[in-house]
């Protein structure tokens, strides 16, 4: 299959879990234990899926107010939208402050302006933004008036929920080829002039009123806290895939046999008690445990992390 054969085969498989198995799927029980490591063995994490469950509902839940966490979250939660985490641009990477996003507050009509200046503040790379979400939080510059306030999140929908087409004042598209993981839709995206509510800016950190007062509410670091989050998940995952790997060659090292090299037997001896075995094997498993035991130790760091910042 090619890359999109790749990607709508793999909605499919959410559409038959959705229809047949509804009281799993619909309760939310798919984006957790165990019904979560399905997306491991469905060719990654699931388009749509993977990352409305993480980045976007992390963001809004630790970025928005209490108003916004109450009308935002059930809508994730009972899968009526998919979102994405646009902050990555085609200049700017890891340096947020950088960003060249713009998102200006339009005081007549109560609203937020945002637009894409150049082509480097073009959003670039973001999982899920070019084909299989209808929301995002977007990470733009604050303009009011002529002051700069520097970056914040802002929720912005950019297709129609019925329709799924793009609204006007945005675009999308799907990266391309990779060299891997094909199934999820790495996308670009830009905004010219695209109007959200003012609302619509999380205000859990920062605050903006009609008149154009902005305040700081928290600690600004809080903005980081999702990429945080799921660097986190890929320490902390990508050991399960290796001991996957492992489990199958060691099991079958354990009932392969190769050679009656056992004095006083005449059956073969299991691969798995030859040296050379054990030397190729045993230094990948004895690492793999030791990535599972640091994840486990950044997690517990990254929640005691989180308890300082509420």
């Amino acid at each position: 299959m090619d890359r999109n054969e790749q990607q709508n085969d793999l909605f499919e498989r959410i559409k038959y879990i959705d229809q047949n198995l509804p009281d799993i799927f619909r309760k939310s029980q798919v984006s957790q234990y165990p019904y979560f490591f399905w997306m491991n063995y469905m060719q990654g994490l699931m388009p749509g899926l993977g990352l409305t469950y993480t980045m976007f509902q992390f963001s809004l839940a630790v970025m928005g107010d209490e108003e916004q966490k109450k009308y935002w979250l059930p809508l994730v939660q009972n899968h009526k939208i998919m979102g994405a985490y646009a902050q990555t641009e085609l200049g700017h990477g890891s340096n947020v402050a950088g960003l060249e996003t713009t998102a200006t507050l339009d005081k007549a009509t109560d609203e937020i302006v945002l637009h894409s200046p150049t082509i480097t503040s073009t959003k670039y790379w973001p999982g899920d933004l070019g084909r299989f979400t209808s929301h995002a939080v977007v990470f733009a510059r604050l303009i009011v008036d002529s002051n700069d306030y520097g970056v914040n999140a802002f929720v912005v929908q950019y297709r129609d929920l019925k329709t799924f087409k793009r609204l006007p004042g945005f675009q999308s598209g799907d990266l391309g080829a990779k060299f891997g993981y094909h199934s999820k839709d790495n996308g670009w995206a830009s905004f010219d002039n695209f109007r959200i509510p003012r609302r619509n800016m999380l205000m859990g950190i920062a605050s903006l009123s009609k008149e154009g007062d902005f305040e700081i509410k928290g600690d600004p670091k809080v903005l980081y806290t999702t990429m945080m989050l799921i660097r986190l998940c890929i320490v902390c995952d990508s050991p399960n895939f290796g001991l996957a790997a492992l489990k199958i060659a060691l099991r079958y090292g354990a009932v392969r046999r190769q050679f009656a090299t056992i004095k006083g037997q005449k059956h073969e001896r299991k691969i798995i008690d030859y040296q050379t075995f054990q030397s190729a094997l045993t230094p990948q498993l004895a690492g793999s445990i030791t990535n599972v035991l640091t994840g486990n130790y950044l997690r517990e760091q990254f929640r005691l992390m989180q308890e300082g910042f509420t």
